[in-house]
């Protein structure tokens, strides 16, 4: 007899177990991501809506051809640099629309500083997920499913620690969020 739905866990291992090569690339393009989302809705702000949808069509583009070109000779570490190249291009082009509508002065130092302080949330984060998964033994579905989910329990909880040390805005979201959730 043949199952009727087979679960496939190598996937899932093969991310966990990346080599530091993707790792690092994707690293990289953490911070770049997150100054994506502020400079999005920087222009917003200023009604500039067409800056982000040109960034927004350019990055894939961009990605699709660095992929290509990368992939076969760094293979998934060219993916993940493509990734972190597109992040950059984006938010370059943010920044310049930004710059050139000259009514936001862009405060660069403040913005890396942000910027590192979520680079290294999101590392701390990353290292729980990988610590609490490499800890879990070995065993059928359930035994998997459970690690995975105390994996990415971890990492939550890390994230939810790091928001609140480090005063991330998100904090009074998600109170927000959890006094919604109780009220109903």
């Amino acid at each position: 007899r043949e199952p009727l739905l087979r679960l496939d866990y190598a996937p899932l291992r093969a991310a966990l177990g990346l080599p530091p090569g993707p790792l690092v690339a994707y690293a990289l393009g953490l911070p770049l991501w997150g100054a994506v989302s502020i400079l999005v809705r920087a222009c917003h702000a200023q009604h500039d809506m067409k800056t982000p949808l040109r960034a927004g069509l350019l990055s894939p583009a961009a990605f699709t051809a660095a992929a290509l070109a990368l992939l076969p000779g760094m293979g998934a570490t060219g993916i993940a640099a493509a990734s972190s190249g597109s992040a950059l291009l984006q938010a370059a082009v943010l920044a310049w629309g930004l710059k050139r509508s000259r009514r936001v002065t862009l405060r660069w130092a403040a913005l890396a500083v942000r910027l590192a302080r979520l680079s290294a949330l999101s590392a701390a984060m990353a290292l729980a997920v990988r610590c609490a998964h490499g800890l879990a033994p070995e065993g059928g579905t359930g035994v998997r499913a459970a690690s995975l989910f105390t994996a990415i329990a971890c990492g939550i909880l890390v994230y939810g620690a790091g928001v609140k040390l480090l005063r991330f805005p998100e904090a009074g979201y998600l109170r927000d969020l959890v006094g919604r959730v109780r009220t109903g």
